[in-house]
């Protein structure tokens, strides 16, 4: 049986920063990044 399954698997910061974006957020960007971490921030859209 593998380790591996839909709540193991990293997803990639542009990816998130697209779901961001859907949400309905502005200025999205990654501000800080190291190894499998990453810190996203967005606007909220007026």
């Amino acid at each position: 049986m593998s380790w591996k399954n839909e709540t193991t698997v990293l997803v990639g910061v542009e990816e998130q920063l697209a779901w961001m974006r859907e949400a309905g957020l502005a200025r999205v960007g990654c501000n800080w990044r190291w190894r499998g971490f990453a810190l996203l921030a967005g606007q909220a859209a007026r």
